[in-house]
């Protein structure tokens, strides 16, 4: 257990977990969300399987009454730099890295406010060409009605501030991406 002075927010929690950890394989999940008791030994041997060095998987959605509360969402076979700044449909619960194969420091970076994550695996697909996923659900995204990723108005800003100040992608290339992903995130979350 890892207590923190004050609360410095997601990216530098994780970080501080990420620096602690000394074991070959890393693997996140955040409180309000759910893993198969099998979703590691699953995740090991598909890793193994693929000879991958990240993986992810697919999962359902469920209420703050763990009911499901939509059709799971199926992740595609891979994941390269420009698909995951179009969509991400990696969440962290259900990564597993192999530290082994990875040069880079693994972080999430800390500017990268409220799309830490997306942080973390852009950094990644610079260095490994693909993630490779896990069609098979393995664990549950907890969707909360007042959670900041439900306010779409404020992740819109933190998207594209991601785009222009962390990724330092250009203002036509960024609303590209942008649009794409709006587009992904409505079929993503609404339909």
């Amino acid at each position: 257990y890892i207590n923190l002075e004050r609360n410095m927010g997601a990216a530098a929690a994780r970080n501080a977990g990420i620096r602690e950890a000394k074991g070959q394989y890393l693997s996140f999940i955040d409180s309000d969300d759910i893993v198969s008791p099998d979703a590691f030994e699953k995740q090991l041997i598909f890793l193994k399987k693929k000879k991958a060095n990240v993986v992810f998987s697919s999962h359902d959605y469920i209420d703050e009454f763990n009911n499901k509360i939509k059709t799971p969402f199926i992740v595609p076979e891979k994941v390269d730099y420009k698909g995951i700044l179009k969509t991400c449909p990696v969440k962290p619960f259900t990564v597993l890295i192999d530290r082994n194969y990875i040069k880079q420091e693994i972080i999430m970076p800390e500017e990268a406010v409220k799309r830490e994550d997306l942080g973390c695996w852009t950094s990644l697909l610079k260095e490994v060409t693909f993630f490779h996923g896990n069609k098979e659900v393995l664990g549950s995204y907890r969707i909360l009605k007042n959670s900041v990723s439900r306010n779409k108005i404020k992740m819109c800003y933190y998207q594209w501030r991601f785009y222009r100040e962390v990724e330092k992608i250009n203002f036509f290339k960024s609303l590209y991406f942008f649009f794409n992903w709006g587009f992904q995130g409505v079929l993503k979350y609404y339909v």
